[in-house]
């Protein structure tokens, strides 16, 4: 029988991950700087952790002529209607920070939310 990609299998909510939603504080001089806040409920929250096959070779970004690797991880969390979430916020796992890209909701019934991320790291650094 094969698997239903919308149900959530025991033991598959095998990590622990945080939410966290920008707010523009203002600097005092007409500008903002922006802070990230854990959305309420949400800074243990249990997931599974997925890294994304490639679909192309060469699966990297150029920046100051340089190439950076770019690593794409889907998570899946158990759907939580009293929480909102979307593209602009992110998932910290760890000291590991990641940039939600999209959002997804298997067969649209409301029991897994995929979240599908692309890894933050710092120039120069492997982790």
């Amino acid at each position: 029988m094969p698997s239903d990609p919308s149900c959530i299998k025991s033991g598959e909510l095998n990590r622990r991950i945080a939410l966290q939603r920008p707010i523009d504080a203002p600097d005092g001089q007409r500008g903002f700087t922006r802070i990230w806040q854990t959305v309420p409920g949400c800074s243990s929250v249990p997931a599974s952790m997925e890294y994304s096959k490639p679909q192309r070779r060469g699966d990297e970004s150029w920046q100051s002529h340089q190439v950076y690797p770019t690593a794409y991880v889907t998570f899946g969390i158990r759907y939580r209607p009293s929480v909102n979430i979307n593209d602009i916020q992110r998932v910290v796992y760890g000291n590991r920070v990641f940039e939600i890209r999209s959002t997804m909701v298997p067969k649209e019934r409301r029991a897994k939310i995929l979240l599908q991320c692309e890894e933050l790291q710092a120039k120069g650094t492997l982790h």
